[in-house]
């Protein structure tokens, strides 16, 4: 007997004779289910479309077929018959900081082919160019919603869900923003336990070995490890976080800041009041130093490894609180034409941890660059490449045990901390660190552990979270029936939008999150994330 799943249920039996045909280029781990294919062929024979073939492809497969198709036989992306595509479905990852940058801006394509649905609309690209030069966070808002709405009634893209995350939390965790805690942006000053003053964060990866110990190499710049990046912005101090509430970037060592009439120089004022967890006080000279490493060759931060590094060009000390960046390029959302690498948002470049010259510097000087490979407490180097400006420090490490401990910086400057004690500690599986919350021995178990939204009994809570990630239905914006329009009846791109808008329209969004991912994502409405900066509310799918 042949069980099919609910997807795949017809709206009418109906036999509806092909009007054309298309392919579907796909990435395999994609499959949601056995019966997403299905679902995908019924509803688009619905409209009269019929699909030749589903092609599930691993990356390298799909590459030569969109972003690196070689431009040898055609000057753009044709379609998939001819060696490109005509649909793909891809999962995008984006970052807090929204940026269709790259992704569709004309300016990338072919040069660089990120652009690879070939989306040319006049409207979109002016209003991208203002975005990217814009230098004010207030305007951002208006910039993202005239994009997303363009790209709404355009479907260049069809978002089918945006993805999202589950973590499990003790009842008695308050102020815990997993949100921002899964974007290694979080404030740990402001957790909360109703119960007691510490909490135990839990994980499920076994990270040994010589590369996956707490000190990898620029820890202090990068988190490499996956939990490396749950106690670095606790322990060092950036001149710029994350607001709590608004997400968006605020000053943090820096206590104020101008950005010259051309963009390029960016003057920050440092608080007065920052120490470092030894008592020492922070100055300007600190800050530039840890910016200089960025541009040290002898640490091999390539653009590729580091992107940032090419858009600083020179720190400039002016007092022992001030101090000038120099950018390569104006203080907005930028491109970086050396590679192509997105930059979000500028601010991002002021959002590294800051380390104390007086300390590093004479330990580079007797053992070289090769501190930043070696793991803390080490003979060499101690705990000062720990040493810096944030809300804890940590008081153990061990790797033996995979367990790492914070407490309050005595020196910190902001109002002492809820919590007292934190502990990152390793549970294997999921099971276990479903029963380390249930029974209370741990507080916050990581998104890794991939829980149900129904995992919940005892003392634990699920709280879901945007994974910032979207599935799309990327189109061949020069495919002659989905794009340009010409083979339409009408020979019209207006034709076409209207045979996107009417493949959007059949495809049941909530269906497919509810049967194919866990009752976990959120039907899609454009490719901008629901919890990214700027998110037009005002949308519905």
């Amino acid at each position: 007997m042949l069980i099919l799943s609910p997807l795949v249920v017809r709206a009418n039996e109906q036999e509806v004779n092909p009007t054309f045909s298309l392919y579907i280029l796909a990435y395999q781990r994609y499959e949601r289910c056995p019966g997403y294919s299905l679902y995908i062929y019924s509803q688009l024979e619905e409209l009269g479309i019929d699909i030749l073939d589903y092609d599930s492809a691993d990356f390298s497969e799909i590459a030569v077929r969109t972003w690196d198709y070689p431009l040898i036989e055609y000057d753009y992306i044709p379609s998939y018959e001819q060696g490109g595509f005509d649909i793909c479905i891809l999962q995008s990852q984006w970052n807090l900081d929204w940026n269709p940058l790259g992704r569709f801006s004309s300016c990338c394509y072919p040069l660089h082919r990120r652009n690879f649905c070939q989306f040319g609309n006049l409207t979109f690209i002016s209003a991208l160019s203002q975005y990217e030069h814009s230098r004010d966070y207030a305007d951002f808002d208006n910039y993202l919603s005239t994009l997303q709405n363009i790209l709404f009634e355009e479907l260049p893209a069809i978002s089918i869900y945006y993805k999202s995350d589950i973590f499990l939390l003790n009842k008695n965790i308050s102020s815990f923003d997993t949100f921002l805690f899964s974007q290694n942006q979080f404030n740990p000053e402001t957790w909360e336990d109703s119960f007691d003053d510490e909490l135990i964060y839990i994980h499920p990866f076994n990270e040994t070995g010589t590369e996956q110990y707490l000190g990898v190499p620029n820890n202090f710049i990068f988190p490499i490890s996956y939990i490396d990046g749950k106690w670095i912005k606790s322990v060092y101090g950036s001149l710029f976080k994350r607001d709590p509430i608004s997400h968006e970037y605020i000053p943090y060592l820096a206590q104020d800041f101008t950005i010259s009439s051309n963009g390029y120089n960016i003057t920050i004022n440092l608080r007065s009041d920052i120490k470092f967890s030894n008592g020492d006080n922070l100055t300007a000279e600190d800050v530039k130093y840890t910016y200089d490493l960025l541009k040290t060759p002898a640490l091999q931060l390539t653009v590729y490894s580091n992107p940032y590094s090419s858009m600083i060009d020179n720190v400039t000390v002016v007092d022992s609180n001030t101090l000038v960046f120099e950018l390569e390029h104006p203080f907005a959302n930028v491109l970086d034409p050396h590679t192509s690498l997105i930059i979000n948002s500028s601010f991002e470049l002021l959002n590294f941890g800051i380390i104390e010259k007086s300390l590093v510097e004479p330990l580079v000087s007797i053992y070289g660059y090769d501190i930043f490979r070696q793991q803390p407490y080490s003979t060499n180097i101690s705990n000062e490449l720990l040493t810096s400006c944030g809300p804890y420090r940590i008081s153990e490490f061990n790797l033996e045990n995979l367990t790492y401990e914070l407490v309050p910086n005595e020196y910190w400057f902001g109002d002492e901390p809820n919590i007292n004690r934190i502990q990152i500690k390793h549970v294997a599986g999921k099971d276990g660190g479903y029963i380390a919350v249930q029974n209370g021995f741990a507080d916050v178990a990581d998104k890794n552990y991939f829980f149900h939204p129904l995992d919940v009994g005892g003392q634990a809570k699920t709280s879901i979270v945007s994974a910032l990630k979207t599935e799309d239905w990327y189109i061949n914006m020069l495919h002659p029936y989905l794009g340009k329009g010409e083979l339409t009846p009408v020979g019209t791109p207006e034709a076409a939008k209207y045979i996107r808008k009417a493949i959007s329209h059949v495809l049941n969004r909530t269906l497919i999150v509810q049967v194919c991912n866990d009752y976990v994502s959120v039907p899609a409405i454009t490719t901008q994330p629901y919890d990214s900066i700027g998110f037009d509310q005002g949308l519905e799918p």
